[in-house]
Parts: C-alpha cells; sequence; structure tokens
C-alpha cells in the first residue's frame, strides 16, 4: 500500500509550515477534506539568501563543469513539462563520466529511555541504499555513512522529532557531512515523515541536518532523498516562491504564481521583477521543474500507471492553462512510490551545495598494475584503513577476483586482454575508489594532430605508461630530439611535399607481444591558443601586388554568432583554402579551391560551441573565431 503523509493540525500549521523561515516541516502531504489552505507567515526576503534567483545560467555552467552534457539553448527551449525540445534533445544529460561527488552521512538513532523503538543499524545501510538508488537515476551524487552510527535513548525526541529538531541539529552533529536524525515518530503529528534545514538558512549550527520519522525502510529511503534534496538547497516543486502569504504554488497571485506556460513573463504591476520569466522568479525558480499546484490528493490510477495527476479536478493556472505537473520530481508532494528524478537544474544547485559541506576524504588509492594479460594474475590492495572491518571489490566482468574478497586486497584473473576496472567499497567511513584497467591495444598517442614544420618549433607526443614495457620511437621527414625509449618524446618537423609526417611506436614486454601505434601529423598550424607558424606581421609578403596583400580585417564572418549559416567575405581575387576546426582542434570540414568572394558555410549539423576557420592561401593563412549558438 503506497504511503501518503498527512497534513498537520491547523493548530500547528502555521508554526511548522513557514517555507521561508528554513525550519519548515518537509512533510509530504496527502490530500483530505478540510487541508487548511495558505496562511502561514514566511520570512519576506528569503529568497535573496539564494544565489541562483532568477540565475539559471550559473546553473548550467556548474553542470558543465561537472561533466554534464547541457545544450547551450537549455533554458530557451523547455516543453511545459519542464522537458528540453530543443534541437539536441538527444543530449544524454550526462557526459560519459561526469565528476561523482560522494557524500558522508552521519548516522544518528533516537530511541525511548529503555532503549526500544526505532530502526536497527543495519537498517540505516539499507535505507542509504534506497537514497543512493533514487539519486543513481540521473545525478552524480551518491553517499556513504561514516562508521560510528550513534545510538541516543531518550524519549522526548524519539517520539517529538518535530519539536526537537533543532536542538539534535545543534548539539548533535559532526562536520563535513549531512547528519541525518532517526526518529520513531511525532507523538502530536503520526504521520510526520521528515525535516530538513536549507543550507542557507541564517541560523548558527544548523545547516546539513536532516531527520527521517520511522516508516517502512523503502519509503525512508524516498523520504531521505527528499529532505537531503532540501539539505542541498532544492525547494518544493509547488513552492510558493516568493510569496509570504501563500503555502503552495496554486494558491498565489498573479506576480508570484510560476505559470504552466515556460516563457510567460512578469506583468507591467509586478514590482521589480518585470519582465523576468515567471518559472525563473516564481515556484521554486527553476525553469525545467514544471509549475506545480500541489499534488497532494491529485494523482490516480490510469491503466496500470498510479501516478497520473488528475487534472479534471487539478483545475488552471491563474491565465486559464491547465496544470502539467511532473509527478515523478523527488520534490513534489506526489506519492513516494512516484519518485524517480531530479531536473537538470536541481541537480547543478545540489552540485554547488556539495561543496559547501566542507567534506575531508580520506585519502587511499587502490594500488596494482595499470593492465592485465589474457590468463595472467594482478594483486589489486589498498592500505589498511582505520575503523573499516570489510572492504567489498567490484571488478569488470574480464577480471575475475578468485581470492580476497572482504580484505584489503584482492586477487584477479584476466580473461581478455581489454580494458576493465577495480572498485572498492569500505564498509563504512570512506568513499570508494575505483582503478581503471587500460586496454594497450587502444592506447593513443597524444599531441597536436597538427603542427608547424619551420625552425624554431618543436612539440611533446606522449603515450601512457605500461609497467615493465619498452618504447621504440620512429620518425619520418622529422627529428625525435630527445625522450628515445620512455613514454614521452620532443620531436621536431621537417618540411616536405606531402606536408605530413609519421610518428611511430613499437611497444615491446606487453602480454608477449608487440604493440605498434602511429600517429600522422599534418603540417600547419595548430590550433588555438599553441603559436602558430607565421605570426601575422611575420609573415612574408614576397613579390605579391599590393593588391594580393591580404588585410585580416576586410575579412568578415557574418552573421556571427550564427546558428544555421554564415557568409565568409572575402576581399581578394584569388583563390583559398578553408578549414573548420573545433577548440581542441580536430578538423571538421576542409573545402579546397574556393574562388568565390562571399561563400556561404552550412552549419546545421554542427553543435554549438566555439570553431575557427583557417583561411589559407600559398603565402598567408588567417585565423577567424565562429561562435555557433
Amino acid at each position: 500500500m503506497k504511503h501518503n503523509f498527512i497534513p498537520p493540525p491547523r493548530s500547528i500549521l502555521k508554526r511548522y509550515l513557514l517555507f521561508f523561515l528554513f525550519l519548515v516541516s518537509f512533510s509530504l502531504f496527502a490530500q483530505e477534506e478540510g487541508k487548511p489552505g495558505c496562511g502561514t507567515l514566511p520570512i519576506e526576503d528569503a529568497y535573496l539568501r539564494d544565489p541562483f534567483y532568477g540565475n539559471s545560467k550559473a546553473l548550467l555552467d556548474i553542470l558543465r563543469e561537472a561533466g554534464y552534457d547541457m545544450p547551450e539553448d537549455y533554458l530557451d527551449n523547455l516543453d511545459t513539462y519542464g522537458n528540453y525540445i530543443g534541437r539536441n534533445k538527444n543530449y544524454g544529460n550526462k557526459a560519459s563520466a561526469p565528476v561523482l561527488r560522494e557524500i558522508p552521512i552521519k548516522a544518528w538513532i533516537y530511541r525511548n529511555d529503555n532503549g526500544s523503538g526505532n530502526i536497527s543499524k543495519p537498517q540505516v545501510y539499507q535505507v542509504v541504499d534506497g537514497l543512493n538508488h533514487l539519486f543513481s537515476n540521473n545525478t552524480n551524487i551518491r553517499f556513504y555513512l561514516l562508521c560510528d552510527i550513534t545510538e541516543i535513548n531518550n524519549s522526548d525526541p524519539a517520539n517529538n522529532g518535530d519539536e526537537y529538531f533543532d536542538n539534535m541539529c545543534f548539539y548533535n552533529k559532526v562536520s563535513g557531512a549531512i547528519n541525518v536524525h532517526f526518529v520513531i515518530d511525532d507523538n502530536a503529528n503520526p504521520s510526520w515523515g521528515g525535516k530538513a534545514h536549507f543550507p542557507n538558512d541564517n541560523t548558527p549550527g544548523l545547516r546539513f541536518n536532516c531527520a527521517v520519522a520511522q516508516h517502512s525502510i523503502s519509503q525512508m529511503g524516498d523520504i531521505l532523498a527528499h529532505e537531503i534534496g532540501h539539505t542541498l538547497g532544492l525547494y518544493h516543486t509547488h513552492s510558493a516562491g516568493r510569496s509570504w502569504s501563500h503555502t503552495n504554488n496554486g494558491g498565489c497571485g498573479d506576480c508570484h504564481q510560476e505559470s504552466v506556460s515556460r516563457t510567460k513573463r512578469q506583468e507591467t504591476g509586478c514590482i521589480g521583477t518585470y519582465n523576468e520569466l515567471k518559472c525563473n522568479v516564481n515556484g521554486d525558480f527553476l525553469c525545467d521543474t514544471a509549475a506545480d499546484p500541489e499534488l497532494s490528493g491529485l494523482l490516480h490510477t490510469v491503466g496500470n500507471d498510479p501516478c497520473v495527476y488528475n487534472s479534471a479536478i487539478g483545475g488552471t493556472d491563474n491565465w486559464g492553462e491547465v496544470w502539467t505537473p511532473n509527478t515523478s520530481n523527488i520534490m513534489s508532494y506526489s506519492d513516494l512510490d512516484c519518485f524517480n528524478f531530479f531536473s537538470p537544474l536541481q541537480v547543478g544547485k545540489m552540485n554547488y551545495y556539495y561543496t559547501q559541506i566542507g567534506i575531508s576524504y580520506p585519502f587511499y588509492s587502490i594500488n596494482g598494475s595499470n593492465y592485465v594479460c589474457n590468463g595472467q594474475t594482478a594483486y589489486y590492495s589498498v592500505a589498511s584503513l582505520p575503523g573499516v572491518t570489510s572492504y567489498t571489490w567490484e571488478t569488470s566482468s574480464n577480471l575475475q577476483i578468485t581470492n580476497g574478497q572482504g580484505t584489503n586486497g584482492i586477487t584477479v584473473l584476466a580473461t581478455d586482454n581489454y580494458s576493465g576496472y577495480v572498485k572498492v567499497y569500505p564498509d563504512c567511513g570512506y568513499n570508494s575508489r575505483n582503478k581503471p584497467i587500460r586496454e594497450f591495444y587502444d592506447l593513443e598517442i597524444g599531441g597536436y594532430d597538427t603542427a608547424c614544420a619551420q625552425n624554431g618549433f618543436s612539440y611533446h607526443y606522449t603515450i601512457p605508461p605500461l609497467s615493465g614495457a619498452s618504447y621504440s620511437w620512429s620518425i619520418t621527414n622529422g627529428t625525435i630530439n630527445y625522450g628515445q625509449g620512455t613514454t614521452s618524446v620532443n620531436i621536431s618537423l621537417s618540411p616536405n611535399s606531402s606536408n605530413q609526417t609519421w610518428l611511430s611506436l613499437n611497444i615491446n614486454g606487453v602480454c608477449a607481444s608487440t604493440v605498434y601505434k602511429h600517429k600522422i601529423i599534418t603540417h600547419g598550424d595548430p590550433p588555438p591558443p599553441a603559436e602558430q607558424c607565421f605570426a601575422q606581421q611575420d609573415r612574408p609578403l614576397g613579390n605579391q601586388n599590393q593588391e594580393d596583400i591580404l588585410n585580416e580585417e576586410e575579412i568578415m564572418l557574418y552573421p556571427n554568432p550564427s546558428s544555421s549559416n554564415v557568409t565568409i567575405f572575402w576581399p581578394l581575387q584569388k583563390s583559398y583554402s578553408l578549414v573548420l576546426r573545433d577548440v581542441h582542434g580536430t578538423i571538421l570540414l576542409k573545402e579546397n579551391n574556393i574562388t568565390e568572394n562571399q561563400f556561404d558555410l552550412n552549419l546545421e549539423n554542427f553543435p554549438t560551441g566555439i570553431y575557427f576557420i583557417y583561411l589559407i592561401t600559398e603565402d598567408n593563412t588567417v585565423i577567424k573565431k565562429l561562435i555557433i549558438k
């Protein structure tokens, strides 16, 4: 049976439902007859403490820094559900390897005076497993327990968690972690679920604390996910935002209600927010969470889906559009069984507040070879960590653990020559560690694909190290200056008619075979910001006619930035070649022998970002920066 939370009695509503007081009871409610409406007394300027109020673009930057692949036009192309529908709508929402944020949890269990009641220590681990399950759907955030779970025998906080919440948070806490207080229930409000403090709460000593009341283990994991969302800066999706006279978005007036439309702006009479997007300054201030009037009691079952919003009784926003809230968002008042995701901007906000916790990770690493040959065994270990009694190891399918599971060292057997990984999870107090195992056949020589073949230029090229291997480099149309026999060489290129240099490498002593690698280096300017072959003022003019002298200022790209096409205006009556590169120097397009003074370049197949157009004649190369939006 699904669990819904019942609103507190009207007599205590005013006391515990003050959203911007930041001492809110974040219980999940179930709608019932006579449910109290708006009538709270929040602090009027609390939203000014939020660094991302009206500043969602900053959250996109945080997501990109964390490794998420966010389209440039993300905020401009959201439907009424908050889903991105722009031209890059098949973006993965995650890069291949977003930065993992691992957060320690300090657990406090409150029991009755005689030691009875509440969950056991092993069950705390199960709750955190459920928490991680929800966060693993589309975030880079994971949690692990600190070793010492503290048990406190005191019936008052154990049975009145709401009333004693601030006292628990102030006196029972450790720094550098989220403190989670597990209570039995609340006698005055027996369906109380959880509570949290916002990270921008001005009350000293209360940040990064939340409490969860005893329910089923699966429900407690769901509740904890919701409460930790608050401790990491997230508001309810139905928040009344800047309004201090309402408890939910559905009851707000025109200047404070988040509209269904993602493009609707504040009206003339909205002082201080005129012409701002309603979804950016109202509700939870995040445009990719759908406008939510409050889901309590507004779900019903359609077919096999029990999480469908009942629009027939839900009504409309103040402008007549039918509400389309997302019933799966963990920060809503949806049914717990419907919870399964955070929106990208919510993830960005949590990534920001992760940096405010002050986590000091204990340092340790996995020792062992970075490759294993088919049929060979290898040993991987970590230092014996204080307080840890068991180590759980995980490996890729091609590395079989033959011995040592549960200890700080394991032996593995490789079943092929491909890449893989070894990972360890200490039982408490330490975040996990991962060691990638390289596939040496796929190693690549690192360095510029294009480089200058003039005197005075030299470049470094490298290969990742392999234990016990030997390295033999060779080069055509160039010189190895130093580094022979190592993983890194310095070379100079020599001009030749092919305009290419081949850099080759033989790796011996790896799995009883020789690995051959090579890199083709094209002669020309390396990608900026590397030094170009000829500085503009040093490029020779020879016996050029005056009309053939290339003035870079006369070469124009229009429009720039552009989203579909750009025209290149070329001032000379002579042909040129065009090369389009990305910021990494990769050649994306070549056009030779262009004779037009106006050349149109189609950009529709290229993602948004910064590019460089190389315009090349026999005597000159001009580089123009292009922005695709």
